[in-house]
């Protein structure tokens, strides 16, 4: 399994990271980018994951202002067809990306759990 994570917070990335190599074991492989320029940028280098986690709000390049990944989710989707989660508290985040692509939300607690309910009822 291979994995994209979009997501700003450091200590979320990492526990995402870790929380999806102990649920898909330890050849799983977790690309994490903490600025929606970094998902685009390695998107379009390499495209192939089983799966993409979204975070709702994260910075366009580094350093700058947290955004809406809306727009993001849209170009990922427009040509990436495996399962795409949004990871967020917010309700209504979860809600937008999914309007935007999303296959499914979660919190960001429960995404791995969530991830591999979705993957097994695809296979």
């Amino acid at each position: 399994m291979r994995f994209l994570v979009i997501e700003d917070n450091e200590l979320w990335g990492e526990k995402l990271c870790t929380n999806l190599k102990q649920s898909f074991g330890p050849n799983t492989k977790v690309c994490w980018v903490t600025t929606q320029e970094q998902a685009r940028e390695l998107l379009s280098q390499d495209a192939y994951f089983s799966a993409i986690l979204v975070d709702y709000m994260v910075p366009e390049k580094e350093g700058g202002t947290i955004e809406s990944t809306f727009e993001l989710a849209e170009e990922i989707r427009k040509s990436f067809k495996g399962q795409m989660l949004a990871i967020s508290d917010y309700p209504m985040g979860n809600e937008a990306l999914k309007l935007a692509g999303c296959t499914a939300a979660s919190t960001k607690g429960e995404a791995a759990k969530t991830m591999a309910e979705l993957l097994s009822s695809k296979s």
